[in-house]
């Protein structure tokens, strides 16, 4: 199929009735990856039109398909001064609607991506990679079987971080801080130290974070 000749072209839809909606469904039509924009709750009022009497009754909302055609859709209050597309990339990331938050993050202007859009870019990607290697039943009972099978802790982590479990990744690999002291040739404790630190600069669980680098603090001293 060919490419409309605004393909690649991003377009973020805040509008209501008619001329706007309407300019952005024809750049859609050409190939623009619009985004529309609508208040939570009963979304865009367009939405209630063919309920006005006097339009023809219809188990369809005719209105909408034709207007809100091609269309990505997201709630977000604009009218609150900290509603932003981060929050709502960051709540589509978390409902593991990954397209969607990342046709979010694209559609943010070059001069606005700060270290906040940075690490959603990096969480994004982390849980949307192929996951790695390894069966988490498998590694569980490796650790189990010898506590000190850091590799084992290290493959669990993975596994469990790519599942959007930080807080449960992040025990594993305090439990390579604290049993390991620097002993091994491979310096576990450090490879654990530097992955958490990575991690807990991504990790949405201020909760899981804040708890981690309390321990890992109390693990190095």
């Amino acid at each position: 199929m060919e490419k409309g000749i605004f393909a690649g072209l991003k377009v973020l839809d805040c509008a209501s009735f008619i001329a706007a909606p309407a300019a952005a469904t024809v750049l859609s039509d050409f190939g623009a990856d619009v985004i529309k924009i609508e208040p939570p709750g009963a979304g865009d009022p367009y939405r209630n039109l063919p309920n006005i009497p006097g339009y023809p009754t219809s188990e369809h909302n005719f209105a909408w398909l034709l207007e809100a055609r091609n269309k990505k859709s997201i709630a977000l209050d604009l009218a609150k001064p900290e509603a932003s597309p981060l929050d709502e990339a960051a709540a589509l990331i978390e409902e593991g609607a990954f397209d969607d938050a990342q046709a979010l993050l694209d559609a943010v202007p070059a001069d606005s991506r700060d270290a906040r859009y940075d690490k959603l870019l990096a969480l994004l990607k982390l849980q949307t990679e192929p996951p790695p290697e390894g069966d988490a039943q498998a590694l569980a009972a490796r650790i189990i079987a010898d506590p000190k099978d850091f590799e084992a802790r290290f493959q669990l982590a993975a596994l469990l971080v790519h599942a959007g479990d930080f807080s449960t990744a992040f025990e594993q690999l305090l439990e390579v801080v604290l049993r390991d002291k620097g002993a091994t040739p491979e310096n576990w404790r450090e490879k654990a130290r530097l992955q958490l630190v990575a991690w807990f600069d991504i990790c949405p669980n201020a909760d899981a974070v804040s708890r981690g680098r309390r321990y890992l603090g109390m693990y190095l001293n």
